[in-house]
């Protein structure tokens, strides 16, 4: 069984795999990347970000879902669709998307360490 500081480490890891496949989706332009390795990138980092939460759960001995757990379960939830809507609404609200990635990553990060609810 891994540690929590393990868990903590991957979670951080599939973030910013998260936040740099979206992020690289806002401003595709099919030069370097392609769709399918931002996808992948993507996936693999909301599966990261899902099995480190649950099992830093797990190691602080949480086995309900607390109010801000599914807060962000929610917020998994968004980042998820973000990979479907940013394609669709990329040319009239790319700035509102690029700067709503950091909003859900800082409200995420707040639940995590405040646990308001």
């Amino acid at each position: 069984m891994l540690s929590y500081a393990t868990y903590k480490i991957f979670h951080y890891v599939g973030i910013s795999m998260v936040l740099a496949s979206l992020g690289a989706l806002i401003v595709y332009e099919n030069k370097v990347l392609t769709k399918r390795s931002i996808a992948i990138t993507h996936g693999v980092g909301l599966v990261l970000l899902l099995i480190s939460g649950f099992g830093a759960l797990a190691k602080l001995q949480i086995h309900s879902i607390p109010g801000w757990v599914a807060a962000k379960l929610g917020l998994w939830l968004l980042l998820g669709a973000y990979m479907a809507l940013v394609p669709r609404l990329r040319n009239r609200f790319s700035a509102a998307l690029w700067f709503g990635l950091p909003i859900t990553m800082a409200l995420g990060a707040y639940l995590a360490q405040y646990k308001p609810f």
